[in-house]
């Protein structure tokens, strides 16, 4: 029994570390959505790497728990590099902005009328909404507190991401990621007292889509690029920061 337990746990191991030595050996779509678990995976493992070095010690378990170790070591090294950077900004004055974003499920019909009421009990100034559907028959009781307003036919012919606003918007752009999706990135300009800030919403595909994920970071920083002045960006990246098409998302 000791002997079967040791095989099979060294075998489902071997599997796990196989597919996440591709990480630096491969650059395929299909295993970036387990990429985006290592952390997860390696918690996991390291415990499982254990069990077979008690079952049998010797080198096989040994560098099995070393390899396991260092997968949620790097794990961890990269959400460290990806945590914020911290800056000490010297302002003439106080901007105070509130924002929400969230993505509310196309299929979450039954619940709009209290998504609506969330989101304008929210206080929020700006409010990114993704696959916005369900709120897609409020939208004029939003428009009392939202006068402005992207997507469910404002700018857009769907109603997947909407940008709210109680602040007037101006220079709206909005574009395709990709073709898998329509209407997918929005951007506007408004202006807070003497500062003019960029509001900038984006909806990006799963990451097990063929390449669309990576095609539409791509799509995403050419956009942002041509963008001047403060930036908010905010939206549903449908990937972790440590998967390897959304360093840095």
């Amino acid at each position: 029994m000791r002997v079967i337990l040791f095989h099979v746990s060294a075998t489902l191991l071997g599997l796990a570390l196989a597919v996440f030595a591709l990480r630096y050996t491969a650059d395929f779509w299909g295993p970036a959505v387990a990429f985006s678990l290592q952390l997860h995976a390696g918690a996991a493992m390291v415990p499982l790497a254990l069990f077979c070095l008690v079952l049998r010690p010797g080198a096989v378990s040994l560098t099995m728990l070393c390899a396991a170790v260092l997968i949620i070591c790097q794990a961890a090294l990269m959400v460290w590099n990806s945590l914020p950077p911290t800056f000490l900004v010297e302002t003439g004055g106080t901007l105070n902005l509130r924002e929400l974003s969230f993505n509310i499920l196309g299929e979450n019909l039954e619940n709009g009328g209290a998504i609506t009421d969330y989101i304008l009990q929210s206080g929020a100034d700006i409010a990114y909404v993704m696959e916005a559907a369900p709120v897609g028959s409020h939208l004029d009781r939003l428009s009392k507190t939202y006068p402005y307003r992207i997507g469910c036919g404002d700018h857009t012919s769907t109603c997947d991401l909407m940008l709210l606003s109680k602040y007037p918007l101006e220079n709206i752009y909005v574009r395709n990621l990709s073709d898998l999706r329509k209407d997918r990135f929005a951007m506007a300009r408004i202006h807070l007292g003497g500062t003019t800030l960029n509001p900038a919403a984006a909806h990006l595909s799963k990451p097990y889509f063929d390449n669309y994920h990576a095609d539409e970071l791509v799509g995403l920083g050419d956009a942002l690029s041509k963008i001047e002045g403060p930036l908010l960006l905010a939206g549903d990246f449908n990937a972790a920061t440590i998967g390897p098409t959304c360093k840095g998302c």
